[in-house]
């Protein structure tokens, strides 16, 4: 009996449980959507109010359990005004940046979908017209501190999906660049009248570096550029004809040289120069024939040398007037050809005259007239000119050997024909002999006894004996 009674309790107990567990859950249930109701009229999703990180924390806190879905229409659609609310106090500046890039990144932070889309797109918003904000200020402190150029730089650099702040920079770019072009134009007058026509060159193509295919600047530069080219070219010609004129042909080409550094492919400077060549050329040709037919050989052959570091180019030019100069270098009569060489030696070492005089071996020539020995009587030879040469240049004197008594006499004919006759004696000075021999082919020269023969020695030397043109 008692146990039939304890099982029927047992029943009865389990149909409680069964009955009260279902109706708690649905008391809990209702309790926590009133309470959800209550949290939604008590914390609303608020991004308006700048800096109040505390709503946007209790809106978060609210929002937590839609993490990862979709909210309803009617609150994504509240979050999603929100946020552009705030994108738009930042634009009127009724929030600064970091306010607003926080509201966004909390938005992010919600993790929905569709919020964090919208919120990166205006992240990217916020941080395109704080840059392009940043960029403006730049560009007015640049204005003010009259670097225009850079201020240009940066108005230009105004990106046009940010429309109101692009037009304030049209207007702003508009009036920098006036004054800037106006600045570069007086800068570049000022250097032109100082006549520093590369300065003011300069200047004009930094600026239109800066303003390209700006009208003013070109047409500025333009005009700078002829002047330079018409002042410059004005000076060298200038320069070099007052150089010429004075004969100082090299004065000239240098006047020249610098005008055609700074002007390398102006036609005129070098039209002139060709002619400048040309004349110096002229007048070195009669210059050099002058001094040689002077004897002034090396002073003409250093004229010469002179011209073909000046005018490398034309060396072809001037190696016909080296030639010319050249002929009248004196030949010794020691190289010349010759025919009836009758006791006429080539010193092979120094000789000495009566006097003591040391002559070297340098293709003097002696003779020793002995009239005892060779019984001929005169001692002779024979030079072939060609009638190429003018003078005869020599010195005769008796050798320390000279022994004859009457002494003899030097004879010099042309062709023949008796030019010069010069009397040796004994204690004879040295002669210094120069004849005229123009036209003469062969060239003799002999030593013949003064009155009868004399039977001793008469050794006679010719010393630098040459002939010239």
């Amino acid at each position: 009996m008692a146990a039939n009674h304890a099982k029927q309790s047992k029943i009865r107990k389990n149909r409680v449980i069964n009955f009260c567990i279902p109706l708690l859950l649905c008391t809990i249930a209702a309790e926590g959507a009133m309470l959800i109701r209550q949290e939604r009229a008590l914390h609303p999703p608020v991004y308006r109010a700048a800096g109040s990180r505390r709503q946007l924390h209790a809106s978060a806190d609210y929002l937590a359990h839609y993490r990862g879905t979709e909210p309803p229409d009617d609150l994504m659609r509240q979050l999603s005004a929100e946020l552009d609310a705030v994108c738009a106090d930042y634009r009127a500046g009724n929030a600064d940046f970091d306010t607003a890039l926080h509201a966004v990144q909390a938005a992010k932070g919600l993790q929905i979908p569709a919020l964090t889309a919208q919120a990166d797109t205006a992240e990217t918003a916020l941080k395109r017209t704080e840059h392009a904000r940043q960029t403006f200020a730049n560009a007015v402190s640049a204005a003010q501190k009259q670097d225009d150029a850079e201020a240009i730089r940066l108005y230009r650099s105004i990106p046009t999906n940010e429309p109101e702040l692009y037009q304030q920079a049209q207007t702003a770019l508009s009036e920098v660049t006036a004054h800037y072009r106006e600045t570069v134009l007086a800068q570049a007058a000022g250097y032109v009248q100082d006549a520093d026509y590369d300065a003011a060159a300069e200047a004009l193509d930094q600026a239109l570096n800066v303003l390209k295919n700006d009208a003013e600047l070109q047409k500025a530069r333009d005009h700078t550029a002829l002047l330079r080219t018409v002042t410059l070219r004005h000076k060298a010609m200038l320069n070099a004809r007052l150089s010429a004129d004075r004969n100082s042909f090299a004065d000239a080409f240098a006047a020249l040289g610098q005008g055609l550094q700074a002007l390398p492919d102006d036609p005129l400077l070098g039209f002139v120069r060709r002619n400048l060549s040309a004349q110096y050329l002229r007048t070195l040709k009669l210059q050099t024939e002058a001094l040689a037919q002077q004897g002034k050989i090396t002073e003409a052959a250093q004229m010469l040398t002179d011209a073909e570091q000046l005018l490398p180019e034309a060396a072809d030019r001037i190696a016909p007037l080296i030639q010319a100069v050249s002929a009248y270098q004196p030949q010794k009569l020691s190289v010349l050809e010759n025919r009836n060489f009758i006791e006429w030696t080539a010193a092979e070492q120094s000789l000495t005259d009566r006097q003591g005089t040391e002559y070297p071996a340098d293709g003097n020539l002696y003779c020793t007239y002995d009239g005892t020995h060779t019984g001929r009587q005169s001692a002779s030879g024979e030079f072939s000119l060609g009638g190429s040469y003018s003078t005869l240049s020599l010195t005769a004197a008796p050798l320390r050997s000279f022994a004859a008594e009457k002494g003899v006499v030097l004879e010099i004919y042309g062709d023949g024909k008796l030019l010069r006759a010069y009397p040796i004696g004994k204690d004879s000075a040295p002669q210094k002999i120069r004849t005229d021999i123009s036209g003469v082919g062969w060239l003799r020269i002999c030593v013949k006894p003064s009155g009868s023969p004399d039977l001793q020695s008469a050794g006679v030397l010719i010393a630098g004996g040459t002939v010239s043109k």
